[in-house]
């Protein structure tokens, strides 16, 4: 082996070299994002539901988050970079508008009622949107917000965010003891535990809901060590396949078609998604090389992909609320539309007016050393000592 094999997985180191922008996994992020929009609109307008598996794109995004941290910091973490200032830059990527959609979801929820017969708590609220505000979940929701039992009920979407902070913060704590037979090892502990669950419930796509959601450790665990070691994989060039553009998406959404029959099956065909689509579809994108039309188009996908994914909820609920307000009656194509438009145009507005400005103020804010001092103290004494050797 090489002597860059003697790095974490998924870490090689690239001192010196040019830094890789891989557009095309940021086409396949907001693509993913779309099908988990389409798949909520369906189950929440109670529609036809043109993608069935579209929640396994969530699984996608766990393995795609491996792949990119990996890449993005495994050069930096331990010798420019320390564990706290990892920490806060994720807090700063992915905060900000986590904030604001619980915020236009509570207040939905206020208004609604305060100008509705149906009567929501003023507590549960309260509850729900100061837990969710920390990143944490509420599980004595007395009555449903976002979805029954979810763990999250001020926006269900979130609970997917919360194990995003929870695998990257571990993942970057563990850098240092990180090996790619130990990636190996954590991937297939938590793909049999997963299994188990699965077997248990009948469902391996866990952690969403207040009885399932410890068994999310396990499914978000999986997904992100697969995206370490398809990294790895990567770096060292073990695969050579190259698939055009259109075939790569094409791999990614054909699967999320397929239609749920709610029995043992259904747990074969999303096991094999999560274990060997997911991050096979990773693979493949990294290797794309786009034209600049097409990477400027999924360069603006995978930037909208978050917002979309964190703000779709709340959207939705102030236009249905509005359209129960004033008593319109759509046709599914056109509520569907309208939905799918207003979710679009409201989270590019919150990109560019919101996210961006306060991002681009924090990292200022960070640079100019008026952090307090517990936050910019170098907790990276986790990596001084040198990653383990395969």
């Amino acid at each position: 082996m090489s002597a860059e094999c003697n790095h974490p997985a998924g870490m090689v180191r690239t001192f010196g070299r040019p830094k890789v922008f891989y557009s095309a996994l940021d086409g396949l992020r907001g693509i993913a994002a779309i099908c988990v929009v389409l798949y909520h609109l369906a189950n929440w307008g109670e529609y036809t539901n043109w993608f069935p598996r579209g929640d396994l794109a969530v699984d996608f995004f766990f393995c795609l988050s491996g792949f990119v941290l990996a890449h993005a910091y495994s050069d930096r973490l331990g010798r420019t970079m320390s564990y706290g200032e990892f920490v806060l830059a994720r807090i700063i990527r992915l905060y900000p508008l986590l904030l604001f959609s619980v915020i236009l979801a509570a207040v939905f929820f206020f208004g609604k009622s305060a100008f509705s017969s149906e009567i929501v708590p003023t507590a549960d609220i309260l509850a729900a949107m100061i837990t969710a505000s920390l990143v944490l979940p509420y599980f004595e929701s007395s009555v449903p917000l976002s979805a029954d039992s979810a763990a999250f009920p001020i926006n269900g979407p979130l609970w997917s965010l919360f194990f995003e902070f929870f695998v990257s913060f571990a993942w970057a704590a563990l850098f240092v003891v990180s090996t790619f037979r130990r990636t190996l090892a954590v991937a297939y502990i938590c793909a049999m535990v997963l299994l188990i669950a699965g077997l248990r419930y009948n469902d391996l796509l866990l952690g969403d809901e207040a009885h399932d959601f410890l068994w999310g450790i396990p499914r978000v665990g999986v997904s992100f060590a697969l995206g370490l070691i398809v990294y790895h994989i990567h770096q060292q060039s073990w695969c050579t396949l190259r698939w055009p553009f259109w075939a790569v998406c094409l791999g990614l959404v054909a699967p999320l078609t397929l239609p749920r029959m709610f029995g043992m099956s259904d747990l074969l065909v999303d096991a094999f998604f999560i274990f060997a689509v997911s991050p096979f579809i990773v693979l493949l994108g990294a290797k794309v090389a786009l034209t600049d039309r097409w990477k400027q188009i999924s360069d603006i996908g995978g930037e909208l992909s978050y917002p979309i994914y964190v703000l779709h909820f709340p959207i939705f609920a102030w236009v249905n609320g509005s359209l129960q307000m004033f008593d319109f009656s759509l046709s599914a194509w056109q509520a569907v539309s309208l939905y799918f438009v207003m979710i679009m145009v409201c989270s590019w507005c919150a990109l560019i007016w919101f996210d961006r400005p306060v991002r681009r103020l924090l990292r200022q804010q960070q640079k100019s050393g008026r952090w307090p001092v517990a936050i910019q103290s170098p907790v990276g004494r986790l990596f001084r000592r040198n990653p383990a050797k395969l």
